[in-house]
């Protein structure tokens, strides 16, 4: 039997209790000269997690993502957690048939991608009609015709937690 008082929370509400208690100004990912501290980091994950939410993921649905290791890897992933979905980690090695493979099933709602697999992407998108919100990050803002920007994403909203 489950108990309610052990079973209630998740990683996004350990990340939610952390953040008001780290500087806001401290540095959260570190990768090469780029820097994002918990406050940047903390209020990107919260809008992204609410923007998901709103384009109709739902706790429990797949958010796929697919790209080298970079701070948006983890953004993706803290989003998720914080809209209580399951993350699906997809290899950037992987043919598009193989990307097809994971997408299609593990019944992905959300795909994060990075730009450079657009063209896979592109290529397999129109067997994947479970996919409702396709988020591309991109170095120069320029997304797909059907991908939301991942850095806009990050910036709809007021930053503030949940309270899922």
């Amino acid at each position: 039997m489950e108990d309610d008082k052990t079973m209630g929370w998740n990683f996004g509400d350990i990340l939610d209790a952390v953040g008001p208690n780290v500087s806001p100004e401290a540095p959260a990912f570190i990768h090469g000269q780029r820097v994002i501290n918990w406050g940047d980091a903390v209020r990107t994950t919260n809008n992204m997690a609410r923007g998901l939410i709103a384009r109709g993921a739902r706790p429990g649905d797949k958010i796929a993502i697919y790209m080298r290791n970079r701070p948006e890897y983890l953004l993706a992933v803290a989003a998720g957690w914080k809209a209580r979905l399951t993350h699906v980690n997809v290899n950037y090695r992987y043919t598009p048939e193989e990307v097809w493979y994971i997408f299609d099933n593990s019944d992905a709602q959300t795909v994060v991608y990075a730009s450079e697999f657009r063209d896979a992407v592109a290529e397999i998108r129109p067997r994947l009609p479970k996919v409702k919100t396709w988020v591309e990050v991109s170095e120069d803002s320029q997304v797909a015709p059907f991908a939301e920007r991942f850095d806009a994403l990050g910036e709809e909203g007021n930053g503030g937690p949940l309270d899922i």
